[in-house]
């Protein structure tokens, strides 16, 4: 029985994660839709289980006893809709980014067209590009095929051309992609996205058609002069999805309970971006990160265009070792406040990936995971900003999920990781998703975008504080800024700002106020205004002049003594 829109009252979501499954529960209160719990337990779709459905119902099992509401039925299957008595659900959604990354070709004519816009398809899903064939590809006809088929991808993408443009060189890749699937193990043979020149689609399936299964969807770069990713990227989720479904059971079972696609978390997430967005000028670029178990992702949004970075391999999880060899000990050790041993770092990472749902059982091992975290934010801040379509540096606001920061034992944590590593400049807010909330509402979006306005309007994230974060050349301990905040009950404070302080100025929470910046040096690449009204976060306001980029001592005590200062900087409001 199906309900319309208009008829949906109580929306159960859930997201399958690669270590945890979450669940969330909404509901009308009154006329406003309201978060009433959230649950959070393992998920199950590896050994030794190997069932996505039973971290599903465990959560909504989870559900049922913080509420005290029968969602489930004497069988343990989902009551839907909801029942005359009260019991169940009128609808659920489901977004997830558990399982192997599937492993993807891309195929197009010129890396700069059509592989481009691969790559962007592409971008905010759990898969990664193994490899990439072009017709300017400068290795041999032999070369590639060996590499296609060491490769061992699940998916190739094909694109290239406009529409009645570029055929002959596009059916020239085909049949190039026909010889190589040819070539490859009958039972390891990928299935197709074609997404080129669609005149050409009749001919593509029946060049490849009778090897493996090919799927159609519209050109990638259907003219010469834009591109529409929408409809590609709703295939794109079908395919990948039924590839999951063919690897873990339950996987499928749950999107016949949704009646749509599962989308995945970053996707889901990039919604909620995006709507952001709209609602402030274009001089400001909102940003969305989150750092996970297995992947991280990096979503920045301005007026509507959305561009989304699934980040395989590096995690605070499962991937934490891949994260290690990537991005190197230095890279992680560097953000470590005290003298930790190389070896024991990477000890504990290898145990860290063995077993991703242990947590830190004392000071030194949280200091490992929250050094990974800032080394995570700090390579996806430096790709994002080598992208040829990257704005300038200034998010604002900065909406934080993933558990190692939004769930960390104190403010001054969650805080400190992000400013560290990404290191924004001028006036930013940053958010945290303590509840996890992003991707329920990112699924919620299409169906019931009310739901989604009124559960962000009651204030459901975490207001960290608007940080203050001028670029001034100076000695550290110098002098710089001097400020003065002026609160609506007339109330007037000022302080004196030193080069290398961080300091949090007294400001409750959501309550305003005018903050008057006088620079004492020459101020440069400060995008905000110099009299600035501010919002208060449970850290109230935050000047950090630090710098940019933050210089870190090579001497582990001087580094601890940093830590400390800044920490406690962060615990005590000036008076």
């Amino acid at each position: 029985m199906e309900i319309s829109p208009s008829e949906i009252e109580s929306v159960l979501s859930v997201d399958v994660g690669s270590v945890n499954t979450r669940a969330v529960l909404f509901d009308l209160v009154g006329s406003s839709y309201r978060m009433l719990a959230a649950s959070m337990v393992p998920s199950t779709h590896l050994a030794p289980i190997r069932d996505v459905q039973e971290g599903v119902i465990s959560a909504i099992h989870h559900l049922e006893e913080i509420t005290g509401r029968i969602l489930l039925d004497a069988n343990h299957k989902l009551i839907l809709p909801t029942s005359l008595e009260g019991t169940g659900v009128d609808h659920i959604l489901a977004s997830s980014s558990a399982g192997l990354d599937i492993r993807i070709v891309t195929v197009g004519l010129l890396n700069e067209y059509s592989l481009a816009n691969i790559d962007r398809l592409t971008g905010g899903t759990y898969a990664r590009i193994v490899d990439r064939f072009s017709l300017n590809d400068p290795r041999k006809p032999e070369d590639r095929l060996n590499a296609f088929i060491q490769s061992e991808p699940d998916l190739v993408i094909i694109g290239g051309g406009t529409n009645h443009g570029a055929g002959r060189a596009v059916l020239r890749m085909v049949e190039q992609v026909h010889l190589a699937v040819r070539a490859s193990q009958s039972t390891r043979r990928p299935e197709i996205l074609y997404a080129g020149n669609e005149t050409l689609k009749e001919k593509v399936d029946e060049t490849l058609g009778k090897l493996t299964t090919v799927v159609t969807a519209p050109n990638v770069f259907p003219f010469s002069s834009s591109s529409d990713m929408g409809p590609v990227e709703e295939i794109l989720t079908q395919v990948l999805n039924s590839i999951r479904a063919g690897r873990y059971k339950g996987f499928s079972e749950l999107e016949k309970m949704t009646g749509q696609p599962i989308i995945s978390t970053a996707g889901a997430e990039s919604r909620i971006i995006r709507f952001q967005s709209l609602q402030q000028s274009s001089e400001k670029t909102v940003l969305g990160i989150n750092i996970g178990s297995s992947a991280s992702h990096f979503i920045t949004a301005n007026r509507g265009d959305v561009h989304t970075s699934v980040y395989g391999g590096l995690g605070v999880g499962e991937a934490m070792a891949e994260t290690v060899d990537r991005l190197g000990l230095d890279a992680i050790t560097r953000w470590l406040p005290m003298d930790i041993k190389g070896n024991s770092a990477r000890d504990y990472i290898w145990q860290k990936s063995l077993f991703p749902s242990t947590i830190p059982m004392d000071g030194e091992t949280l200091e490992i995971e929250q050094a990974v975290a800032r080394a995570i934010l700090a390579e996806m801040r430096r790709d994002y900003l080598g992208l040829p379509s990257a704005c300038p540096d200034n998010f604002e606001p900065v909406l934080v999920s993933g558990a190692v920061i939004a769930q960390a034992p104190t403010f001054q944590q969650s805080l400190l990781m992000v400013l560290d590593g990404l290191q924004p400049t001028g006036v930013t807010t940053i958010f945290c998703d303590r509840y996890g909330l992003l991707s329920a509402l990112g699924s919620a979006a299409v169906t019931n975008p009310t739901l989604v306005v009124q559960v962000l309007e009651s204030g459901i994230l975490t207001n960290l504080g608007t940080i203050i974060s001028p670029m001034i050349k100076a000695a550290q301990g110098e002098t710089v800024l001097h400020v003065r905040l002026s609160e609506d009950n007339g109330v007037n404070h000022e302080y004196d700002i030193r080069k290398g302080d961080i300091v949090r100025l007294p400001l409750e929470l959501n309550k305003t106020a005018r903050l008057s910046i006088k620079p004492l040096k020459r101020m440069d690449n400060f995008t905000g205004s110099r009299n600035l009204k501010v919002v208060g976060g449970e850290l109230g306001l935050i000047i950090d002049m630090r710098g940019r980029p933050i210089n870190l001592s090579s001497d582990p005590t001087v580094r601890l003594e940093n830590s400390i200062r800044w920490t406690r900087s962060l615990q005590e409001v000036l008076s």
